[in-house]
């Protein structure tokens, strides 16, 4: 993942030039990274975490609430010239979170987060970007009985050397999980 001082600036004129108000609602629709419409930011939409490969390359993760107040992740592109929402996997039926994401190349990205299954605990979630579309990447959860793995940052030096970090609770209290 590149890093600059500069970016989190970057990243608030990219989303006022693309119409994105503090509240999270996109001003229009655009076109999707996979050529379809493009949804609108929801309502009271969180964003957690951003990297980019250019300028007209940049993703975006956190989550929003569903009509029901369920909170679902969220991811959105930057093309150069608006962010778009783009459909990911909702695997908790209670809540689902993304919290850092980053790029290796334009169809090559990770995020992470977790979400909560209807029968208790919280469990890491990663996803994946392919070029075309998000899915689950299934991942370790070490906290057992106690059920509560949270991952909060990723980095990729390539496609083969991905690193994702979060805690996990422990008979001694939180510990810190790191995942390669």
């Amino acid at each position: 993942m590149r890093a600059a001082k500069c970016l989190p600036i970057a990243i608030v004129a990219l989303l006022m030039a693309s119409g994105v108000s503090a509240a999270g609602a996109s001003a229009d629709s655009t076109a999707s990274p996979s050529g379809g419409a493009c949804a609108r930011i929801p309502a009271g939409a969180q964003l957690n975490g951003v990297a980019a490969t250019s300028a007209s390359d940049a993703w975006s993760v956190g989550s929003y609430s569903n009509p029901k107040f369920l909170a679902r992740t969220l991811i959105e592109h930057w093309d150069g010239t608006r962010w778009c929402r783009v459909a990911s996997p909702n695997v908790g039926t209670q809540a689902n979170s993304l919290h850092g994401v980053t790029t290796i190349s334009p169809a090559d990205a990770w995020a992470v987060g977790s979400y909560n299954a209807a029968a208790g605990g919280t469990y890491t979630l990663i996803e994946h970007w392919n070029g075309t579309t998000w899915s689950r990447v299934k991942s370790p959860n070490p906290s057992v009985p106690y059920l509560y793995n949270y991952l909060t940052g990723v980095a990729a030096k390539s496609p083969s050397s991905v690193w994702a970090v979060g805690n996990y609770a422990a008979k001694t209290g939180q510990d810190a999980l790191i995942l390669h």
